[in-house]
């Protein structure tokens, strides 16, 4: 079975590790493989023991070992003991969040496991309860990305609740959105600085507000790498009405999950973006027609009514060279 995003070889020179299933190799290599924790986790890959943590992060390591043999025995194991070592592998991933070899590691085990690792992935995101800190938010990005790379990933829970992955980031989403619009309220009762101002944003409320925001916005980008438009609303608010720039996830987003009402704010951002960036008024131009095609829109299509002679000669530059009626 060969792993996704380059070989073997490619993935071990990233990860700085080279596992072998400890033949031929010398005392140094045996010492950082720590060869006798391999030899007592291969012991017990016939799945009559559970492993311990520190066999499972061995097993992890020879999981790209460029011993075939190696690495298709453990991949035999993670299928036959996926229910016994589902929930090991996600508690993993949770508690160690800044480890990003493990990370990877643990993410791809879970991949070759599948569908039944759906459920304990689901759980885990809801038992975030709050995005109220950094190490929340780098929680639900790991445990949302590696929903992201199972296929199945937007079936109900087989416990029976109907909560996917989508539907637990929308609820996340929802809170962060009332947090926000506390924030705007405290301010909007205050005398003093406002977010206008910018030493507004140095404050305890400013520095709250960077942090909902940038949740908000990595919420999106996960709802949009799952293809799912259930927070489509919030995006479309914070595109607005195209007379102001807005970060690039949000057009990148939207080219993904976007629909026809994104379009008219996006022909007016387009003759600013190209003015500063090339690249920006690139990424707008592919959204566009990425949501036109999507939406097998024409260029007479009444939307298009509301954009002005000069929008429109914008909207004529972006559609270039597209076939549509």
């Amino acid at each position: 079975m060969d792993e996704p995003g380059g070989s073997t070889t490619d993935r071990e020179s990233r990860l700085g590790t080279n596992p072998t299933d400890g033949q031929n190799i010398s005392a140094e290599q045996a010492s950082q493989l720590n060869l006798p924790l391999w030899n007592s986790a291969n012991q017990k890959l016939d799945g009559t023991k559970t492993l311990t943590d520190s066999e499972i992060q061995i097993v992890l390591q020879n999981l790209f070992s460029e011993d075939y043999t190696t690495r298709q025995k453990i991949i035999a194991y993670l299928n036959i003991n996926q229910h016994v070592i589902n929930k090991p592998l996600v508690e993993m991933l949770v508690k160690n969040i800044t480890h990003h070899t493990l990370v990877f590691q643990v993410t791809y085990a879970l991949e070759v496991i599948g569908k039944s690792a759906v459920p304990v992935l689901l759980e885990a995101l809801v038992k975030i309860k709050e995005i109220k800190t950094p190490l929340d938010v780098a929680q639900m990005e790991n445990i949302s990305e590696t929903l992201i790379r199972i296929p199945i990933r937007n079936d109900a829970n087989s416990n029976g609740n109907d909560k996917n992955g989508p539907a637990v980031l929308a609820d996340y989403l929802r809170d962060i959105k009332v947090r926000i619009d506390e924030i705007n309220k405290n301010v909007n009762h205050s005398s003093s600085h406002t977010p206008q101002d910018e030493c507004w944003w140095s404050s305890d409320l400013g520095k709250k507000m960077e942090f909902y925001q940038m949740a908000r916005m990595k919420i999106h980008c996960l709802l949009g790498e799952m293809n799912s438009p259930v927070g489509l609303d919030d995006l479309l608010a914070l595109l607005g009405d195209g007379t102001k720039r807005v970060p690039g996830d949000i057009i990148e987003t939207l080219a993904k999950i976007g629909n026809k009402h994104a379009l008219v704010p996006l022909v007016r951002m387009y003759p600013v973006e190209s003015e500063i960036s090339e690249l920006g008024a690139r990424y707008i131009k592919e959204t566009c027609r990425a949501i036109i095609r999507r939406e097998k829109l024409s260029k007479s299509d009444p939307l298009f009514d509301k954009l002005t002679e000069a929008e429109k000669d914008n909207l004529g530059k972006i559609l270039s060279g597209l076939k549509i009626s």
